[in-house]
């Protein structure tokens, strides 16, 4: 129970935050988790980043090797 949202959720539930203060704390702590997520994705050489469409075949591909 330590992540941001939890976090905004409980200073929401003990009145540190208004109701939209805490939307919009919980939106950019989400924001920034994301970011942090993408950076880790694009440093690592054995993601296969492909458009959606392709990922079935993809999967079905590596799958059946």
């Amino acid at each position: 129970m330590k992540s941001d949202i939890y976090e905004c959720a409980w200073k929401y539930l003990n009145g540190e935050l208004s109701l939209e203060e805490a939307k919009q704390q919980c939106f950019y702590e989400d924001w920034h988790l994301a970011k942090r997520q993408m950076t880790w994705f694009k440093r690592n050489p054995n993601i296969v980043w492909l458009p959606l469409e392709k990922v079935y075949s993809y999967v079905i591909k590596k799958l059946s090797k």
